[in-house]
């Protein structure tokens, strides 16, 4: 269980909720008992050293790892208590209330245009055909994205930042509350990080969906700057989850990291930085 001082001061109603989630790799353990609560319409970084279970939590949420105990809740209007557990969902279910986007990625030979339809797959069955509000659908998730011009471009042509607007443009057509996102701005320069991160926080906006985005960060600095709450993992566990102020104010980033955070006031906004 996270630091009772530094779970947050929000009474907002949670998309999501983990109790006791574990996991292991063989005989490794890997997530070991973690509690999480993650707020509706924010934006979420899940942040920890390596190998303190980021991605490895993303993937145990929507089924790709099999938890060995715990379970999983996410808001489900349609539910008479509010929330459905993940365990009774298959696959397909699953894809239609979560939507995730993997690190790693092949980059397919194909359009923008075509690749934002595969977000409406969870829908479909085979023959897969397309409906008049799957395309309306694909063309609202790349106008969202703010790739609505490359809808026509083959994505081999695109560069590192274009191409993650068009997965994440896939990910909104799959029409989902909740967005799961590991390490989108990796491999990204400076300019294409925060292009992705103002993105990503315009989702979270009632005139935008107001979608919950829950994302893996590094960087520190920006998981400060940009999210709305801030996991922090540590061996498998949360050590916190709070505010970007409350986080820094407990030290808890010092103290997992081993470096020293500190911010300065720059109005209308603290700024962060590392020393």
């Amino acid at each position: 269980m996270s630091d009772p001082a530094v779970r947050g001061k929000s009474q907002m109603k949670s998309a999501m909720i983990l109790e006791g989630v574990a996991f292991a790799y063989d005989a490794e353990p890997v997530l070991k008992g973690l509690d999480l609560e993650i707020p509706e319409a924010a934006l979420i970084a899940v942040v920890g050293p390596n190998g303190s279970g980021k991605s490895t939590l993303l993937k145990t949420i929507i089924g790709i790892n099999r938890m060995s105990a715990g379970r999983i809740l996410v808001s489900d209007a349609s539910s008479k208590t509010g929330y459905t557990d993940l365990s009774s969902l298959n696959q397909r279910q699953t894809a239609q209330m979560i939507a995730y986007l993997p690190q790693q990625r092949n980059v397919p030979d194909i359009t923008a245009s075509r690749l934002v339809l595969h977000g409406r797959f969870p829908y479909l069955s085979y023959p897969r055909r397309y409906t008049k509000e799957d395309l309306a659908l694909a063309e609202k998730a790349l106008k969202a994205a703010g790739a609505e011009d490359l809808a026509p471009v083959n994505l081999e042509r695109m560069s590192g930042g274009q191409r993650q607007k068009i997965y994440i443009a896939m990910a909104l057509a799959q029409d989902t509350g909740l967005m799961l996102l590991d390490e989108p701005t990796t491999y990204l320069d400076i300019y294409q990080q925060i292009e992705i991160m103002k993105l990503l926080k315009s989702l979270t906006l009632p005139e935008n969906g107001a979608k919950t985005v829950c994302v893996v960060m590094h960087d520190i600095v920006q998981a400060l700057k940009f999210a709305d709450c801030i996991a922090v993992l540590d061996e498998g566990r949360v050590s916190a989850c709070a505010s970007p102020e409350e986080i820094y104010e407990s030290g808890v980033l010092d103290k997992v990291f081993g470096v020293k955070i500190r911010r300065i006031d720059a109005p209308p906004k603290h700024q962060y930085y590392v020393e």
